[in-house]
Protein backbone atom coordinates (compact mmCIF):
# COMPACT_ATOMS: atom_id res chain seq x y z
CA UNK A 1 0.00 0.00 0.00
CA UNK A 2 1.59 3.09 -1.26
CA UNK A 3 1.24 6.30 1.52
CA UNK A 4 1.31 10.02 0.00
CA UNK A 5 3.01 12.57 2.40
CA UNK A 6 1.43 15.33 1.15
CA UNK A 7 2.55 17.82 3.62
CA UNK A 8 5.79 19.62 3.95
CA UNK A 9 8.25 19.68 6.77
CA UNK A 10 7.27 22.31 8.38
CA UNK A 11 3.34 21.30 8.30
CA UNK A 12 4.07 17.86 9.57
CA UNK A 13 6.33 19.82 12.55
CA UNK A 14 2.96 22.26 12.99
CA UNK A 15 1.00 19.44 13.34
CA UNK A 16 2.91 17.21 15.82
CA UNK A 17 2.80 20.23 17.77
CA UNK A 18 -0.82 20.54 17.91
CA UNK A 19 -0.57 17.13 18.27
CA UNK A 20 0.90 17.54 21.49
CA UNK A 21 -0.61 20.56 23.09
CA UNK A 22 -3.78 18.61 22.62
CA UNK A 23 -2.47 15.73 24.29
CA UNK A 24 -1.17 18.56 27.07
CA UNK A 25 -4.49 20.41 27.06
CA UNK A 26 -6.44 17.41 27.73
CA UNK A 27 -4.13 16.65 30.71
CA UNK A 28 -3.74 19.65 32.05
CA UNK A 29 -8.25 19.58 31.73
CA UNK A 30 -7.69 15.98 32.96
CA UNK A 31 -5.16 17.17 36.22
CA UNK A 32 -7.75 20.40 36.92
CA UNK A 33 -10.63 18.10 37.22
CA UNK A 34 -9.18 15.84 39.67
CA UNK A 35 -7.71 18.88 41.39
CA UNK A 36 -11.20 20.15 41.50
CA UNK A 37 -12.49 17.16 42.92
CA UNK A 38 -9.89 16.65 45.43
CA UNK A 39 -10.52 19.79 46.81
CA UNK A 40 -14.10 19.32 47.06
CA UNK A 41 -13.82 15.80 48.73
CA UNK A 42 -11.21 17.92 50.91
CA UNK A 43 -13.50 20.54 51.87
CA UNK A 44 -16.60 17.74 52.70
CA UNK A 45 -13.45 16.19 54.98
CA UNK A 46 -13.14 19.17 56.23
CA UNK A 47 -16.54 19.89 57.25
CA UNK A 48 -17.56 16.29 58.56
CA UNK A 49 -14.51 16.67 60.98
CA UNK A 50 -16.06 19.74 62.42
CA UNK A 51 -19.09 18.88 62.89
CA UNK A 52 -17.62 15.58 64.58
CA UNK A 53 -15.45 17.62 66.83
CA UNK A 54 -17.96 20.04 67.43
CA UNK A 55 -20.16 16.92 69.19
CA UNK A 56 -17.57 15.67 70.69
CA UNK A 57 -16.67 19.32 72.63
CA UNK A 58 -20.43 19.27 73.57
CA UNK A 59 -20.90 15.92 74.54
CA UNK A 60 -17.26 16.43 76.47
CA UNK A 61 -18.56 20.02 77.71
CA UNK A 62 -22.27 18.45 79.18
CA UNK A 63 -20.49 15.51 80.72
CA UNK A 64 -17.28 17.78 82.32
CA UNK A 65 -20.40 20.15 83.58
CA UNK A 66 -22.28 16.98 85.04
CA UNK A 67 -18.70 15.98 86.23
CA UNK A 68 -17.84 19.45 88.07
CA UNK A 69 -21.55 19.49 89.23
CA UNK A 70 -20.80 16.12 91.14
CA UNK A 71 -17.38 17.24 92.46
CA UNK A 72 -18.89 20.53 93.51
CA UNK A 73 -21.84 18.26 95.62
CA UNK A 74 -19.14 16.23 97.19
CA UNK A 75 -16.97 18.68 98.00
CA UNK A 76 -19.81 20.73 99.75
CA UNK A 77 -21.18 17.22 101.88
CA UNK A 78 -17.40 16.91 102.87
CA UNK A 79 -17.62 20.27 104.07
CA UNK A 80 -20.61 20.10 105.66
CA UNK A 81 -19.46 16.88 107.47
CA UNK A 82 -16.09 18.46 108.36
CA UNK A 83 -18.09 20.90 110.31
CA UNK A 84 -20.42 18.50 111.30
CA UNK A 85 -17.58 16.88 113.27
CA UNK A 86 -15.20 19.68 113.94
CA UNK A 87 -18.16 21.91 116.13
CA UNK A 88 -19.83 18.55 117.50
CA UNK A 89 -20.49 18.54 121.10
CA UNK A 90 -21.42 15.86 123.33
CA UNK A 91 -24.52 16.97 124.82
CA UNK A 92 -25.74 13.58 126.03
CA UNK A 93 -22.92 13.64 128.47
CA UNK A 94 -24.14 16.61 130.38
CA UNK A 95 -27.84 15.69 130.42
CA UNK A 96 -26.80 12.00 131.80
CA UNK A 97 -25.58 13.51 134.84
CA UNK A 98 -27.57 16.65 134.70
CA UNK A 99 -30.71 13.65 135.26
CA UNK A 100 -28.60 11.72 137.58
CA UNK A 101 -28.48 14.70 139.88
CA UNK A 102 -31.82 15.77 139.74
CA UNK A 103 -33.25 15.52 143.03
CA UNK A 104 -37.05 13.64 143.43
CA UNK A 105 -39.48 16.18 143.22
CA UNK A 106 -38.09 18.32 140.00
CA UNK A 107 -40.03 17.32 136.91
CA UNK A 108 -38.63 19.15 133.51
CA UNK A 109 -41.52 20.58 131.18
CA UNK A 110 -39.19 22.14 128.42
CA UNK A 111 -35.40 21.50 127.91
CA UNK A 112 -33.92 24.07 125.81
CA UNK A 113 -30.38 24.34 124.63
CA UNK A 114 -28.88 27.14 123.08
CA UNK A 115 -26.02 25.58 120.76
CA UNK A 116 -24.65 29.45 119.34
CA UNK A 117 -24.65 30.82 123.13
CA UNK A 118 -23.90 27.07 124.85
CA UNK A 119 -26.72 27.55 127.32
CA UNK A 120 -29.08 25.64 128.68
CA UNK A 121 -32.66 26.61 129.63
CA UNK A 122 -35.13 24.51 131.66
CA UNK A 123 -38.64 25.00 132.88
CA UNK A 124 -40.22 23.07 135.40
CA UNK A 125 -42.40 22.18 138.73
CA UNK A 126 -40.61 21.76 141.80
CA UNK A 127 -42.33 20.38 144.90
CA UNK A 128 -40.20 22.23 147.16
CA UNK A 129 -37.97 25.10 147.38
CA UNK A 130 -35.16 22.77 149.06
CA UNK A 131 -35.47 20.27 145.80
CA UNK A 132 -34.94 23.62 143.56
CA UNK A 133 -31.43 24.94 145.48
CA UNK A 134 -29.86 20.83 145.41
CA UNK A 135 -30.71 20.55 142.48
CA UNK A 136 -29.42 24.19 140.96
CA UNK A 137 -26.16 23.60 143.89
CA UNK A 138 -25.80 20.30 141.95
CA UNK A 139 -25.21 21.99 138.53
CA UNK A 140 -23.05 24.32 139.89
CA UNK A 141 -20.93 21.20 141.27
CA UNK A 142 -20.73 19.35 138.05
CA UNK A 143 -17.85 19.43 135.28
CA UNK A 144 -20.40 20.62 132.04
CA UNK A 145 -22.69 23.68 133.69
CA UNK A 146 -21.47 27.18 135.14
CA UNK A 147 -23.33 30.28 136.01
CA UNK A 148 -26.61 28.49 137.27
CA UNK A 149 -28.86 30.84 137.67
CA UNK A 150 -32.74 30.64 138.96
CA UNK A 151 -34.61 34.19 139.15
CA UNK A 152 -35.39 35.07 142.50
CA UNK A 153 -39.80 35.14 142.24
CA UNK A 154 -39.16 31.04 141.58
CA UNK A 155 -37.86 31.07 145.29
CA UNK A 156 -40.37 33.14 146.79
CA UNK A 157 -42.73 29.71 147.08
CA UNK A 158 -42.28 26.77 149.21
CA UNK A 159 -43.75 24.26 147.77
CA UNK A 160 -45.07 23.82 143.97
CA UNK A 161 -42.82 26.22 142.11
CA UNK A 162 -42.77 26.53 138.83
CA UNK A 163 -39.52 27.54 137.86
CA UNK A 164 -36.95 28.69 135.03
CA UNK A 165 -33.37 27.71 135.41
CA UNK A 166 -30.57 28.85 132.93
CA UNK A 167 -26.74 27.85 132.98
CA UNK A 168 -23.77 27.76 130.57
CA UNK A 169 -22.14 24.96 129.66
CA UNK A 170 -18.39 24.53 130.33
CA UNK A 171 -17.39 23.70 126.09
CA UNK A 172 -13.95 22.27 126.87
CA UNK A 173 -15.54 19.69 129.07
CA UNK A 174 -18.05 18.69 126.41
CA UNK A 175 -15.11 17.39 123.74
Amino acid sequence: MPSLNLLSNEQKQELRIKKINLIIKKIMICLIITAIIIALLLFAAKTMLANSLDNINNTSYASSYWFNKEIIHVNNLIEFIEHISVNHKFWSEALIEMSENTPDGIIFSTLQINTLSNMLLITGIAQTRDSLLIFKDNLNKSIFFDNVNIPIQNLAEKTDINFSLSANFKIENLQ
